[in-house]
């Protein structure tokens, strides 16, 4: 098994047995949250490291990861019809990049989100989603941390889990204890300010969701009505009406903080 720090590395047991409970063999890949989509797939190289310690390319090494952990693979670009694709697709696994250029091309093709999230909830086809992939599992990108570079036609999502996901979530940063070392204090917006936000806008009478913040290195498992944290690190949920966030460690089960279990 690749070290930690390797594409999916983190989470490439957990993987292997979603796929193989699911009965997937081979798994369709959506490389459309990015520009590249060619590269996006079937990248060969190891995730590299500039001078500053950000990855130099974003695409990953999805067809030779899943390969690595035994199982074939396509790209949702490469098919004639995606709809037929989907239609025949043991397990989609939708990657990152930006949620807002992912949504877009989603919608360019009539019925393809419904089909979608009619096979997963039906459980005829398994669901993977990483960074913008698993935001727009949810029911909208409404707590996304992509710009929106692009139009699509609704915020609405895939919604393949009842409540939003926010990936890459971070703590905020102490802004006191950089103010008593003669740093200057701004006043940009944390990610739970803005989860915060969310909330205001749609409570009461606008239907708020539970909102996930999985931290990096976080992989979150759904099944049925169960929700369990896996990888190297958990997640902060925050429910409507509540006044403030939870924490999980890994392997908590959070299906009640979700509303998958009431």
């Amino acid at each position: 098994m690749p070290e930690r720090s390797t594409y999916l590395g983190h989470c490439g047991d957990v993987v292997t047995s979603f796929l193989r409970n699911s009965g997937a063999s081979k798994v369709l890949f959506v490389p459309w949250a990015l520009k590249d989509w060619d590269k996006y797939f079937a990248n060969p190289a190891s995730i590299a490291y500039g001078p500053d310690g950000q990855p130099l390319d974003h695409t990953g090494r999805p067809q030779g990861r899943l390969r690595e952990l035994g199982f074939e693979s396509s790209s949702i670009h490469h098919a004639k019809d995606p709809l037929v694709a989907v239609s025949e697709a043991q397990a989609l696994f939708v990657g990152g990049g930006n949620g807002f250029r992912l949504l877009k091309e989603l919608y360019k093709y009539p019925g393809l989100v419904e089909l979608i999230r009619s096979r997963v909830l039906s459980g005829k086809m398994a669901f993977i989603g990483s960074s913008a992939g698993t935001n727009a599992a949810g029911q909208s990108l409404h707590v996304s941390i992509c710009m929106p570079i692009v139009k699509p036609p609704t915020f609405d999502a895939l919604g393949v889990v009842p409540f939003l996901v926010s990936p890459h979530y971070h703590d905020p940063e102490n802004k006191a204890a950089l103010k008593q070392h003669g740093m200057y204090v701004g006043m940009e917006e944390t990610r739970e300010q803005r989860i915060a936000q969310y909330f205001e806008e749609r409570d009461p009478g606008g239907h708020p969701l539970p909102v996930v913040g999985l931290r990096e290195g976080g992989l979150l498992e759904v099944l049925g009505n169960k929700a369990v944290l896996h990888g190297l690190r958990g997640a902060r949920v925050f429910a409507p009406m509540e006044g403030k966030p939870t924490d999980f460690n890994v392997g908590a089960d959070i299906s009640a903080a979700v509303g998958l279990k009431k």
